[in-house]
């Protein structure tokens, strides 16, 4: 049993029938939010899925706020789960916190960020994961996963049987798509996927191409993701470990905005998800210890790894201005002879 911080089970089952009660009367309990694992064995079905008709400005503002009040009651019946069953990982040592990895997609690397890394943590803590890398269905079949095995996580997760964990990110932009001199899409051979504008950017002293971005209105995206050890034949050489470079500029993804933050014109960044949880839990003083704990919890881990990723910076900015240096060395050393 983790450290409890000196609360009596009386003050921990408080806080369970609180949050509990808060969720029945949201309907957060009755029925959570369906659970499409966007994994399918028909491609057609598949394709459909990713081209939805895109609704008008006033349906994707009410899609979005319902998304953001399914998310905090999922996220609310997860806390409870894990107060239930005496492993939160709120309850664990600073020092233990402090050295927590951060939850990554195995397939890539990319770190999660904020409200989702908390997830993963709770579900790791629950199930006595060790590894920090999460991962799709379809990520597990790219990373080697037998067909066998996908089918059965499929089939036990239509039957409720095992439960992923959801993933919520805001979407705000899309990369703007190439266009001929006839405004027709430029579509690619070997992918038959339309191309994508890209601009040179210097990276490590070297040219790359990314693509564009355009501002679109917020739209929540959900992806739903299982710890890597539950797909034994997963090639764990191809697992890809926290790639750091991509923490600082990874973060914006999983933001929750406020309800006045909609507009692309307002950056206020705090988080919807936080100050509904203070809300309700403050109304009773048992539940400030949880609040507390949560606070600490998260600053721990986001200190750490702001940290790391600004050396991680500070080293790639260190490599570059000396591989830049380098060449010009180089160059001058060439007309001097």
């Amino acid at each position: 049993m983790n450290n409890l911080n000196n609360l009596s089970d009386a003050q921990i089952n408080g806080m369970i029938d609180y949050l509990q009660n808060i969720l029945l009367e949201r309907g957060g309990l009755k029925q959570e939010p369906p659970q499409n694992s966007n994994y399918s064995h028909n491609s057609e079905e598949d394709k459909a899925q990713k081209t939805p008709n895109q609704p008008d400005n006033s349906e994707s503002k009410e899609a979005l706020l319902k998304a953001k009040s399914d998310q905090i009651n999922y996220l609310k019946t997860r806390i409870i789960q894990g107060l239930k069953e005496k492993n939160s990982p709120f309850w664990d040592k600073p020092e233990i916190v402090a050295n927590k990895e951060r939850g990554h997609n195995a397939l890539n690397g990319e770190p999660y960020c904020n409200l989702n890394d908390m997830l993963l943590d709770i579900e790791k803590n629950r199930l006595g994961f060790q590894s920090n890398a999460w991962v799709s269905l379809e990520e597990a079949k790219m990373l080697g996963a037998s067909k066998e095995e996908r089918d059965a996580i499929f089939k036990a997760t239509q039957n409720k049987e095992i439960s992923p964990v959801r993933l919520m990110f805001i979407k705000n932009k899309e990369p703007v798509p190439l266009v001929d001199n006839n405004g027709e899409l430029v579509i690619d051979k070997n992918t038959k996927k339309p191309k994508h504008k890209q601009l040179a950017v210097i990276e490590n002293g070297q040219k790359v191409f990314k693509p564009t971005y355009r501002d679109i209105e917020p739209q929540a995206q959900f992806k739903f993701v299982y710890n890597v050890e539950m797909f034994p034949s997963i090639n764990k050489e191809k697992i890809k470990p926290l790639n750091l470079d991509k923490l600082l500029n990874y973060a914006y993804k999983t933001r929750l905005f406020h309800q006045k933050d909609y507009s692309q014109e307002k950056k206020d960044k705090t988080n919807i998800i936080y100050e509904d949880l203070h809300k309700d839990l403050s109304l009773d003083n048992r539940n400030e210890a949880l609040l507390e704990r949560m606070r600490s919890y998260t600053l721990l881990k986001n200190e750490k790894y702001n940290q790391l990723a600004n050396e991680t910076k500070q080293q790639t900015q260190t490599r570059s201005q000396s591989q830049s240096y380098q060449k010009k060395n180089k160059a001058s050393s060439g007309i001097e002879r």
